[in-house]
């Protein structure tokens, strides 16, 4: 896991464009796609452990497309850059070729930066979530148990 890693996101969350707060609610029935690109990875914070450990944590911005508008949530199929809304907790962040993804991590959080000012869910919203690999040995063992 390292930065600069493209991801591809697809959930059900709300949408729109970015230049606004969502404007189309969180549908069950539609799932959106589209892609980011990891911009940091961190340790899930202990306090007072002496080494951290590995990578527990992903982080990337919502930004505009160079080319012009990308939308919130793109509309299926999309290679727009993607950001995460309401209703997209606990979605796929996924790595790889179409025909070869694999689970990367959990879609979890938004979050406004004081040097971005606005409303959640617009262009530079901080996005992020859980990765996988360091919880699979807990993840297995639930799932065996379950």
């Amino acid at each position: 896991m390292r930065a600069g890693l493209p991801i591809r996101l697809a959930g059900y969350g709300a949408s729109g464009h970015g230049s606004a707060a969502p404007t189309i609610g969180a549908d069950a029935l539609i799932k959106r796609v589209g892609t980011n690109v990891i911009e940091e990875v961190f340790p899930q914070a202990v306090p007072g452990a002496p080494d951290p450990g590995p990578p527990r944590v992903y982080s990337f911005t919502f930004r505009q497309a160079p080319a012009g508008g990308s939308r919130l949530r793109s509309m299926p199929g999309s290679e727009m850059p993607t950001g995460l809304a309401g209703g997209d907790s606990g979605s796929p962040a996924l790595v790889g070729a179409r025909d070869a993804l694999r689970l990367l991590g959990l879609n979890i959080f938004t979050a406004r930066l004081p040097q971005s000012p606005g409303a959640l869910s617009t262009y530079g919203t901080l996005c992020g979530g859980v990765l996988v690999a360091p919880h699979w040995n807990w993840i297995a063992g639930a799932m065996r148990a379950g």
